[in-house]
């Protein structure tokens, strides 16, 4: 009877167990999925921001060169001359008449470049204003929505053009009603360089849409700083207000007529604390934003719905558990059934731990070997691909260098501008011969192979010294002619060692020592070699912040498993001493 009773209190205390264990790893996957979603929001909205940077540049470059082609010029100032002369060049609704002479070839062509720039660059639409705002010439011209002739004088596009800015803005178009991107840039007299006129061209924000937001995650919007969403991967939002502004406000906004006359209404979406946030139906959301780079005011902000997060965790959770919560049920049920059955009889059988032992060492050998093989192939194809890169590539970019001089000088005292090129092209030779090599020492330092260990370590650690603001310090004793494999293992030693003592020591000296000594008794009783030549020892030392290794076998990382490994497959051994705040010193002893 008193047996029925401790095992029936062992099977309560396990279901209570088991279901404390489940709410508190539920509690802890929900926290942490929500974590992972922020850091996730915040990771997309970086990657979003550099997107759609590089998507609203990429036609600044062509609007300058759009306005300073000889046809605009010379349109616009033939435009001006009538002017001044007492005739007017535009008919009543400020259209080209097209019954003078004068103008009808010119307009022809400027019709064309029009067409041309609109069409190759996938524009909406792309055109030519004269200093008073009013519009010339048109990609539009013959559609219902164009607005050649009609004055745009009050956008701040034309505005800053005329200030000698050149402008990129967002707005909704007066005549088309599409929301769009304007590029403009002021159009000189090449003679008095005075703005005789503007260049246009309007990119569609639809383009953008469909190319970067389409399927994202949650609700993406592009926010002006006023709470309008002019940018939105959903339909419904687009053109209402982020937060809800005051009727002054929303006049003062119409009077810009950057987005037309539509009724300006208010999503909904209300700030809740910090971080989340309420809609109009109560749902809640998880609120990241980031300032748009270069557009002063604008904001990227993603909107994540805090359901579907918990959802996200909720539906596995629940699936899981289930199974987990049946089996622990028959567990226990069987349990009970033989604890009361059997009691006083064995349930488990050991194993011979002699034999155990044995299939683990072969094991483990097998692995070791493997491990070798591995990376002494991943060395061999470092070295192969570094020296073809060194020789065949870098023997290419000479050959391309010394092409790019001698055409620098034929064309210098022919066109000086094209001359000026072939010096950008040999400057962007430089760049990469560097880069190369740079790729090459990193695969496999020739040093390595040509010069031999100290030099290599030495040039390893000016390089670091070069890349950061920690003061290194190598010093080597007389070393001699070591075998490729061991100098190979102690050179990716002091490699990824030095690595991870800039990345994470925080340590302001470094200090890498190389010494060789006759081998003596103590080094024989660490297992090396009889006919060995000499013992070397590499230590590697920084006063970083250290780390605690006391009664923690899982401290290293695979950075230091790799360089123990490394060290095991040379036939010595690979010390780490450490502790918090007193410095990190790797001590690796192998013979040569």
């Amino acid at each position: 009877m008193k047996l029925r009773i401790i095992i029936s209190v062992l099977a309560i205390l396990a279901v209570l167990s088991a279901s404390a264990g489940g709410g508190l790893y539920y509690y802890s996957l929900k926290k942490t999925a929500f974590q992972h979603a922020e850091s996730h929001a915040n990771k997309r909205l970086e990657l979003f921001n550099k997107q759609l940077v590089s998507s609203l540049s990429e036609h600044v470059k062509p609007v300058k060169a759009f306005s300073g082609l000889e046809e605009l010029e010379h349109f616009l100032s033939n435009i001006d001359k009538v002017k001044l002369n007492g005739i007017n060049a535009l008919t009543t609704d400020n259209r080209i008449k097209l019954d003078n002479p004068a103008f009808i070839s010119s307009y022809e062509k400027i019709n064309a470049i029009l067409d041309n720039f609109a069409y190759s660059l996938n524009l909406e639409v792309c055109y030519l204003m004269d200093k008073n705002g009013t519009t010339i010439a048109s990609s539009n011209r013959g559609e219902p929505d164009s607005f050649v002739g009609k004055n745009f004088a009050f956008r701040p596009y034309f505005l800053e053009a005329l200030e000698d800015r050149p402008s990129t803005y967002f707005a909704l178009g007066t005549t088309s009603m599409k929301r769009g991107v304007y590029y403009s840039h002021p159009v000189y007299n090449s003679q008095s360089h005075e703005i005789i006129g503007v260049a246009v061209m309007k990119a569609s924000v639809e383009l953008i849409e469909s190319k970067l937001f389409a399927g994202s995650e949650g609700i993406l919007l592009v926010v002006d700083p006023n709470g309008i969403i002019f940018i939105s991967n959903k339909q419904e939002i687009k053109l209402m207000l982020m937060w809800e502004l005051g009727q002054d406000e929303i006049e003062k906004i119409k009077l810009t007529r950057q987005f037309g006359d539509i009724e300006l209404l208010w999503t909904g979406f209300t700030p809740l604390s910090e971080g989340y946030m309420f809609d109009k139906n109560m749902e809640k959301y998880l609120y990241s934003q980031m300032p748009l780079d270069g557009y002063k005011g604008w904001k990227i902000v993603h909107l994540r719905n805090v359901k579907e997060i918990s959802k996200e965790v909720a539906d596995p959770f629940i699936k899981i558990i289930g199974q987990v919560i049946i089996i622990v049920s028959i567990f226990i049920a069987i349990s009970v059934f033989i604890l009361y059955k059997k009691a006083l009889q064995e349930i488990f059988k050991r194993k011979q731990v002699e034999e155990r032992t044995q299939e683990l060492k072969q094991v483990q050998d097998q692995l070791r070997k493997l491990s070798g093989n591995i990376m002494a192939t991943h060395e061999n194809e470092r070295r192969a691909v570094a020296r073809e890169l060194h020789d065949h590539l870098g023997q290419i970019l000479t050959a391309l260098k010394m092409d790019g001089v001698w055409l620098e000088k034929y064309l210098e005292p022919i066109d000086s501008n094209a001359a000026q090129r072939a010096n950008r092209i040999c400057s962007l030779i430089d760049d990469t011969i560097a880069d190369v090599r740079a790729m090459a020492f990193r695969l496999r330092p020739g040093l390595l192979d040509d010069l031999g260990l100290v030099d290599a370590l030495e040039s390893l650690v000016r390089d670091f010294e070069k890349r950061s603001d920690v003061w290194f310090l190598f010093r080597h004793t007389e070393i001699p002619e070591i075998d490729d494999a061991v100098s190979t293992s102690l050179y990716r030693i002091a490699q990824e060692a030095l690595t991870n003592a800039l990345k994470h020591s925080k340590a302001t000296e470094i200090s890498v020592d190389l010494s060789a000594t006759p081998v003596t008794i103590s080094a024989h009783e660490l297992n090396y070699k009889a006919d060995s030549k000499c013992h070397l020892t590499l230590t590697v030392e920084d006063n970083g912040c250290g780390f605690s290794s006391v009664g923690d076998k899982e401290y290293h990382g695979l950075g230091l498993t790799g360089m123990k490994e490394r060290a095991t497959l040379a036939g010595g051994t690979l010390e780490i001493f450490s502790a918090p705040y007193k410095g990190t010193k790797i001590v690796c002893n192998l013979i040569s």
